[in-house]
């Protein structure tokens, strides 16, 4: 059987008969051409990379580069004056810094001190008010508590203390065998021909009693040395040697005294002022001047 197809075979003419047809078949094997070469230069450029549009030109890049260079030198000198003035800044802070140090410094060192000193001295006066204390406390046990022990210890030991134990114990023999017979001992009633319950102290001095000489006394030394001056001074004046009553007595206001309150007083010479009387002189004088005016 026969194929249908037609074989190709190299060569031949074709016989065109019409110059219209001929020129479209021109026109159309040169857009070919221009479509192959097109082809052609598209594949050659996606074998070779493209360099992207916003990338430089060869002379755009030596430009670049002359740009970089200036602005890597600009931002070095730039990083070496930010250095400079740093390191200025640094320095004048440094300076101002120890200044001030110095200055702080000192006055750590007058605070310190100063602390220092005032504990030392507060600690010097305690110490020093303690040892006053201590000295005082001595002074006061040899010079009045010692010579009134001492005192108290003799009387005890004397023949009147062994009477007086004697006695206390006939006392109470006789305070036994009167409440034996009556069966209580009233305080209110005292009857001494049957039982006296004050028979051992009939009266004063008692019969123990404890005598010393003049006490110094550290405690009243200031007073005491007042006293010593005030007598020498009435002693010049009088030629009396006045005692320490005497000297108290003699600060109290001269008599008559006027009842202005109980300061400055006794008991005894508040009793002895002429108006504690209502019949006083210068009482009955008061109502006849009122008496005078109320009439008047």
């Amino acid at each position: 059987m026969t194929s249908l197809l037609c074989v190709k075979r190299p060569g031949g003419l074709v016989d065109v008969h019409n110059a219209s047809t001929l020129d479209r078949l021109i026109s159309d094997a040169n857009d070919h051409t221009k479509t192959m070469r097109v082809e052609k230069t598209v594949l050659r450029q996606n074998k070779t990379p493209m360099r992207p549009h916003t990338s430089p030109s060869l002379s755009q890049h030596a430009n670049d580069m002359d740009t970089n260079t200036l602005i890597g030198q600009s931002m070095k000198v730039q990083d070496w004056l930010n250095e400079r003035t740093i390191q200025n800044v640094q320095e004048r802070a440094d300076q101002e810094a120890k200044s001030t140090r110095k200055l702080y410094d000192d006055l750590l060192h007058t605070e310190n001190t100063f602390v220092r000193d005032v504990d030392e001295y507060l600690l010097y006066k305690k110490v020093l008010e303690e040892r006053k204390k201590e000295l005082l406390h001595k002074k006061w046990a040899e010079r009045v508590h010692e010579p009134i022990r001492q005192q108290i210890v003799n009387e005890m030991n004397s023949f009147r203390y062994k009477e007086l134990e004697k006695r206390k114990r006939e006392l109470y023999k006789e305070y036994l065998e009167f409440t034996n017979k009556k069966g209580h001992v009233f305080l209110d009633t005292i009857a001494p021909d049957e039982y006296f319950a004050l028979a051992l102290h009939p009266s004063r001095p008692a019969p123990l009693k404890a005598e010393t000489s003049h006490l110094r006394d550290p405690l009243i030394s200031q007073a005491r040395e007042r006293h010593n001056e005030e007598r020498a001074i009435m002693r010049c004046m009088t030629g009396a040697t006045y005692r320490d009553r005497d000297l108290e007595a003699v600060k109290l206001p001269p008599l008559p005294l006027v009842p202005q309150g109980r300061h400055g007083t006794e008991c005894k010479t508040w009793l002895e002022m002429p108006l504690n009387d209502i019949e006083s002189p210068i009482r009955h004088a008061s109502r006849m001047k009122l008496t005078s005016t109320l009439h008047a």
